[in-house]
């Protein structure tokens, strides 16, 4: 049976961030088979917050809140999606 439901983690994401790059996000997120659990967009603090699972994620046992990890995008000199790295926070 595969791990992966137990590899969770949390993301957030600014909303113009979001907006202005949602290309190389959704490609980042491509590559890091993240399957989102649950979206939420903050208005007060103009986020947005995603929990879900990903191969890339450490394992979660079921009683603990997952952790949360910082996305970084590497783009070329054109602004074109290079590739991503997650480091836990």
């Amino acid at each position: 049976m595969s791990d992966l439901l137990k590899r969770r983690g949390f993301l957030k994401l600014t909303t113009s961030i979001f907006l202005e790059d949602a290309e190389n996000i959704a490609k980042a997120f491509g590559e890091l088979c993240f399957i989102p659990t649950r979206v939420e967009h903050r208005f007060d603090r103009n986020e947005f917050h995603l929990n879900g699972i990903s191969h890339a994620f450490d394992l979660v046992e079921d009683c603990f809140l997952s952790p949360e990890y910082f996305l970084f995008l590497e783009v070329d000199e054109n602004g074109k999606y290079k590739s991503s790295k997650l480091k836990k926070i």
